[in-house]
């Protein structure tokens, strides 16, 4: 009887962390969220989440930027859905406006000196018209910094944050409720060995291969015992 629980209890282990796996897979997910404009150095809104996933969880204090010259959002309280800038099916999922991701994460992770700078060349990676996209809720600069800053942008146009630490963007968008789209900046926290830009999947994502092992295990056990009785 021992090993026939053995078996039980494996199999049921199976069956949880393939749980634990699909429920842990957040993005998309539906966040809500308070927002405030206040432009500077770090960020072009500051949100505060009320509910996330785990992949943005509630705080305060997120810096994040807008992404969409085209439309404008209020300070106060939104219901978004999340989108991970990197995840290889961003492009079935997210409805919102097109905008170079692998760019913005560029920018993000290595910002101009001037923060309207950053901003503008942000908008200038969702189609904003040519030239300087100015705004009045930014700051001056000038062309020949601007398109200096743009040059060396678009040398980086297949950035991927990989290494832990760097930073790479959670989108927030209503498809129901079209609005400016924005986005918080979250560091990367699944690599192994920070500065080598190696990345492992978190655990949620072996959590299915190593319950699939041992259920395997347990299954086998419990056959093995129902045919030695």
């Amino acid at each position: 009887m021992g090993k026939l629980r053995i078996g039980i209890l494996m199999v049921l282990a199976l069956a949880l962390l393939t749980t634990v796996s699909v429920v842990s897979a957040a993005l998309p997910a539906p966040v809500k969220a308070d927002i405030d404009y206040s432009f500077n150095y770090h960020h072009y809104w500051v949100v505060d989440v009320i509910t996330g996933p785990p992949e943005l969880p509630p705080g305060t204090g997120y810096n994040s930027w807008c992404s969409d010259m085209q439309h404008t959002m209020s300070d106060g309280i939104h219901w978004f859905t999340a989108y991970s800038s990197v995840d290889p099916n961003l492009a079935s999922q997210f409805t919102g406006p097109t905008e170079d991701w692998n760019k913005v994460n560029w920018i993000i992770n290595n910002k101009n000196a001037n923060p309207s700078i950053t901003q503008a060349a942000l908008w200038h990676y969702d189609g904003a018209p040519p030239g300087d996209p100015h705004h009045s809720t930014i700051g001056p600069y000038t062309h020949s910094d601007y398109q200096a800053y743009i040059d060396l942008v678009d040398q980086h146009a297949g950035f991927v944050p990989t290494t832990c630490g760097q930073l790479y963007a959670v989108i927030l968008y209503n498809s129901t409720n079209p609005e400016q789209v924005i986005f918080v900046e979250m560091p990367l926290t699944t690599c192994t060995n920070p500065g080598t830009g190696t990345a492992v999947p978190e655990f949620p994502s072996l959590a299915l291969p190593a319950g699939m092992i041992i259920g395997m295990v347990g299954l086998m056990y419990f056959i093995k015992v129902r045919d030695n009785q």
